[in-house]
């Protein structure tokens, strides 16, 4: 089965090389000139760091990282809402926290990506979605894939109301729901 991934950024690269280490065939839209280099650190969470272990990438991602050991909260109005705890979450969940630039962090998921054979295709904006029993996912005109995943619909210009009617695969359906929960992704 092939999957056509809208977004070529943390979600839907990450989403590509699950799919890919399930077997699919996988084509990554993104509708930038190349990519992109927006955003500054990130806090990644022990599920995500599981995550990122079952893609292959988690020793990558340490060696870039920097490990938090707690976090202090403050409300909008700068009451101290108190601190957690972050290394009492990674003993309890048994995967560390990582900061890390998200720049680093896209370039290591592109490099995994390059090496599993996954392709992003730049400049490609999809403006409309029609499912076709004979062709599979139709957009403007051209056959994408049999089924298709969009992990951040607020940044595509086909929203959620234009592709609800699209057959959306119980696979893709399942990374959605999984990506979303931080959950493991057994497809």
């Amino acid at each position: 089965m092939s999957i056509a991934i809208l977004g070529g950024g943390v979600a839907g690269v990450s989403s590509a090389l699950a799919l890919k280490n399930k077997g699919f065939d996988v084509t990554i839209y993104e509708r930038h000139k190349s990519e992109a280099n927006i955003g500054a650190g990130i806090v990644v969470w022990p599920n995500a760091t599981y995550i990122l272990e079952q893609l292959g990438v988690l020793d990558e991602i340490k060696r870039k990282s920097v490990y938090p050991s707690s976090m202090q909260r403050f409300s909008n109005t700068g009451e101290n809402l108190g601190s957690i705890d972050i290394e009492q979450i990674n003993n309890l969940m048994g995967y560390p926290s990582l900061s890390i630039l998200r720049y680093d962090f896209q370039r290591i998921l592109l490099s995994k990506l390059n090496e599993v054979g996954v392709t992003i295709k730049y400049e490609y904006e999809i403006t409309e979605i029609y499912d076709s029993k004979s062709e599979g996912i139709i957009t403007a005109g051209r056959s994408l894939a049999s089924s298709l995943f969009n992990p951040d619909p607020k940044f595509c210009k086909v929203r959620n109301e234009k592709s609800k009617n699209t057959n959306y695969s119980k696979v893709a359906k399942a990374m959605a729901q999984g990506w979303s929960q931080g959950l493991p992704i057994n497809a």
